[in-house]
């Protein structure tokens, strides 16, 4: 059986907690055209997404350049500057 009290600490510890923005898959193509989806927080930055690739790609951080709409993207730009939205390619 709930108490009162029990319910009060429950919400009190959810309030507690950061928020989180939501995932979203964004397409990365790569050089030779292969497109590969990721999931990313639009508050990610470039720099973090270049650390996720080297991860999973074994690609070196230094070669990494990321480009959205024509245009390089900046390190410590996030994925919501840029106005990178859900289903986009990068």
């Amino acid at each position: 059986p709930r108490t009162a009290e029990s319910s009060t600490c429950v919400l009190h510890c959810q309030e507690a907690l950061p928020l989180r923005f939501y995932v979203m898959q964004v397409i990365i193509k790569t050089l030779d055209g292969q497109r590969k989806p990721f999931n990313f927080e639009p508050e990610d930055t470039v720099s973090k997404i270049k650390d996720t690739l080297v991860e999973k790609t074994g690609i070196f951080k230094e070669m990494i350049r990321l480009i959205f709409h024509g245009t390089p993207m900046q390190d410590d730009q996030t994925l919501k500057d840029a106005k990178v939205q859900a289903g986009d390619t990068v």
